[in-house]
């Protein structure tokens, strides 16, 4: 394999199809075409917080195929009388071969996170051992699903935290 024919790019409308077809093949729960067209539509087209100039997600090309994914889900927070953006990351898949690379595509969810708060639910064993090492803290476990959070900016975070609890005295 050859790294000039490798990148990360920006998920693309036009890219849909070929996301949609890598998600199911990839996919563990075998999940349909139809569920993962819904879903993504669900993270972006039905979304309030979505709008135009937020990033989707990013996908991992090789030789312009898919190989490997991240999702970017904007969300809006109401956090003591404040609203918040946050910003989650689902649906990290990388092609066993090209896991050298899957890194890049956290990287990158974290970059576009720089000002907030990232958060992500039921990742596979491999990710929650994963992500202690960047800083994010479990929250709880409810069933099967497990939550961490982390907080990018932390002086902001706690700025934010002491702001909104003077505004209550």
């Amino acid at each position: 394999m050859r790294d000039d024919n490798i990148g990360i790019y920006e998920f693309k409308d036009s890219e849909q199809d070929a996301l949609v077809k890598f998600l199911v093949d990839f996919d563990y729960n075998s999940r349909s075409y139809d569920y993962w067209l819904a879903r993504l539509n669900h993270w972006w087209q039905d979304n309030p917080s979505f709008n135009d100039t937020v990033i989707k997600g990013w996908v991992l090309k090789y030789n312009n195929e898919i190989v490997g994914f991240m999702g970017h889900i904007p969300l809006r927070y109401k956090f003591i009388n404040k609203e918040i953006d946050i910003h989650c990351g689902s649906s990290w898949y990388v092609n066993e071969e090209f896991r050298g690379n899957s890194m890049s595509l956290f990287f990158n969810l974290i970059g576009v996170s720089n000002e907030s708060i990232i958060f992500t639910t039921t990742p596979s064993q491999m990710v929650m051992d994963i992500l202690p090492r960047f800083g994010f803290d479990f929250v709880n476990k409810k069933s099967h699903t497990y939550n961490y959070i982390i907080v990018i900016n932390y002086f902001n975070y706690i700025k934010l935290k002491f702001f909104c609890k003077s505004k209550l005295r």
